[in-house]
């Protein structure tokens, strides 16, 4: 089965707006019918489920609309620990947690939603797809650079190069 990983970027790092608001209309409309994985931070949960009060009626909405599994990131949120929740249309499933890197990283979302597709392809159950993509994530950015003064990057390749 192909599995359609949907990383829905809203806005960006710096907060500006990335469409004229009809963004996650589209998503709604086109997208979610289809999605194996949504992978909102909690501002594009909110953004995605404007009506919702709380995380778990956003992804409950959200899988409502089509997607089998939702996977929250913590990543906007300010906590020492990031904490990450995999939820099915009946709430959540799974809970994730990891050390809150310093700096600030572009992306990480990418990443992550590419890791967990690879995962799901090979097979695994969402839980196990999202715990190992999640991981493999955290690892690439706990290794990541920084070119000149920008955002740090994941090192993808890391595992690669033997370093």
């Amino acid at each position: 089965p192909i599995s359609l990983i949907v990383d829905p970027v809203l806005a960006t790092d710096a907060g500006g707006a990335l469409n004229d608001g009809s963004g996650a209309t589209d998503i709604y409309g086109t997208l979610l019918a289809h999605a194996s994985v949504v992978t909102p931070n909690t501002l594009e949960l909110r953004a995605l489920a404007p009506r919702a009060s709380t995380p778990e009626q956003a992804a409950a909405e959200l899988c409502a609309r089509g997607a089998a599994w939702v996977l929250l990131t913590g990543t906007h949120d300010d906590t020492e620990e990031v904490h990450h929740t995999l939820y099915d249309g009946n709430g959540p499933v799974a809970r994730y947690r990891y050390a809150r890197l310093p700096g600030r990283y572009h992306g990480s979302g990418c990443t992550l939603a590419s890791a967990l597709a690879a995962q799901l392809a090979r097979g695994q159950r969402a839980p196990q797809a999202a715990e190992a993509a999640l991981q493999y994530t955290f690892e690439t950015l706990s290794h990541g650079y920084r070119p000149g003064d920008g955002q740090w990057l994941p090192d993808r390749f890391r595992g690669r190069r033997g370093s």
